[in-house]
C-alpha cells in the first residue's frame, strides 16, 4: 500500500513552536513532534521537559545557536537522537516573532534529510579520499613534491614564522639499485620515507620532492640542537634499516639545512640555500648534515646554482 503524503509528511516532517527562552520550551500541542523522533508527548515533556534544545545533540545545540543568533529567519541542520538510539539529521526552518501578548515566539517546521545527509556524507569521504591520494606520492605515501611545496610555500608566506628546511638525498642510491635491484631500492626509499615521518612531528612537512630525495619543513624550529639531533638521528636510524636481516647495505643521507629567516624570506630562496648545503654535505664526505652560510653560494650542480635564472630554477623545483 502506498503512503498517503499526508501520512509521508507525518513520518519526516512535523511543525513546532517553542517559546523564545533558554531552553526552547515547546508549546501547543507536541505530539507530531514527539512522534517524530520516536516519543510520545508524555515522554517528551518527562525525559526533555518539553525542551527542544534538550532533544538535540550537543552538535545541534550549538548550530541551533548560532542560527539564532543571525536573525529572525532560522535556517539549520540539526543531528537528533532518536529514541530508537539513531541518529537522524533534520533541516530546520523557522522564523520567530513576537505574538500579541508580548512573548517572542518561534514557529517553525522539521523535515528529515537523514538520507540526503549520508549521501552527502559518502561524497564528502570520497572527494576527501581523492584529494589525499592526489597529495601523497604513490610509492612511499607521505606527500608528493607538489603538495610538500604548497604547504611549505603557505606556511612561510603567512609570516612571522620561523622554521628549518632540510633536503635529504640518499647517498649512492644509484649503486643500491645495481646491487640489489629496484624492487629493494624501492624498500628502501619506502623504510626511508617511515624513518622520516616518525622522526618529525605531525604538524612538520615530510614529502618525497623525486628520485631518492626527500624534504622536511620543520614548523617554528630555528633551535640547532634540535635539528643536529634529528639529522643524525635520521643517519643513525637509516645505518639500522634492516637491522641484522641485511648486513652488507647501510644507507646513510646527506642533509642540507636552511633557516627561516635568518638565510631566506621565500621558499624559492630557501629551497636553494638548503640545496646548496647539501651539495656541500655531500661533496665532503657524505652521511652528514650542514648548514647554510653565505660561503656555500654556487656550490651545487649547475642546473641549481642559485645565480640562475629564477624562473629556468622555478621549472625544476615546481617538481
Amino acid at each position: 500500500m502506498i503512503p498517503t503524503e499526508q501520512a509521508l509528511l507525518a513520518r519526516f516532517s512535523s511543525t513546532y513552536c517553542c517559546r523564545n527562552d533558554a531552553s526552547l520550551t515547546l508549546v501547543g500541542d507536541t505530539s507530531c513532534i514527539a512522534r517524530l523522533f520516536g516519543y510520545t508527548p508524555e515522554e517528551l515533556s518527562c525525559l526533555f521537559r518539553n525542551s527542544f534544545l534538550a532533544i538535540v545533540t550537543a552538535e545541534g545545540r550549538e548550530a541551533l545557536r548560532n542560527s539564532l543568533t543571525n536573525g529572525d529567519d532560522i535556517q539549520c541542520v540539526l543531528p537528533v537522537c532518536h529514541k530508537g538510539g539513531r541518529i537522524v539529521w533534520m533541516l530546520n526552518r523557522a522564523v520567530r516573532h513576537t505574538a500579541t501578548d508580548g512573548n517572542t515566539c518561534i514557529h517553525g517546521i522539521l523535515v528529515e534529510i537523514s538520507q540526503l545527509r549520508q549521501a552527502y556524507d559518502l561524497e564528502r569521504k570520497a572527494t576527501l579520499a581523492l584529494k589525499e591520494k592526489a597529495q601523497k606520492d604513490s610509492l612511499t605515501q607521505i606527500y608528493n613534491a607538489s603538495t610538500a611545496r604548497k604547504l611549505a610555500e603557505a606556511y612561510i608566506a603567512a609570516g612571522d614564522a620561523c622554521a628549518a628546511l632540510l633536503i635529504i638525498d640518499l647517498d649512492d642510491f644509484k649503486r643500491i639499485n645495481d646491487w640489489y635491484g629496484h624492487m629493494f631500492g624501492d624498500a628502501v626509499l619506502v623504510q626511508t620515507a617511515k624513518i622520516i615521518k616518525n622522526l618529525f612531528r605531525s604538524e612538520d612537512v615530510v614529502g618525497r620532492i623525486g628520485g631518492e630525495e626527500f624534504i622536511v619543513l620543520m614548523k617554528g624550529t630555528a633551535d640547532l640542537d634540535i635539528i643536529q639531533n634529528r639529522c643524525n638521528k635520521l643517519n643513525e636510524s637509516l645505518q639500522s634499516m634492516f637491522g641484522d636481516q641485511v648486513t652488507d647495505c647501510k644507507p646513510s643521507c646527506s642533509i642540507g639545512v636552511a633557516l627561516l629567516p635568518q638565510h631566506a624570506d621565500s621558499y624559492f630562496t630557501l629551497f636553494c640555500c638548503a640545496d646548496q648545503a647539501l651539495y656541500y654535505a655531500k661533496a665532503h664526505g657524505k652521511r652528514q648534515y650542514a648548514l647554510y652560510d653565505d660561503s656555500m653560494a654556487g656550490s651545487g650542480y649547475s642546473l641549481r646554482h642559485a645565480d640562475y635564472d629564477e624562473n629556468m630554477l622555478r621549472g625544476y623545483i615546481e617538481f
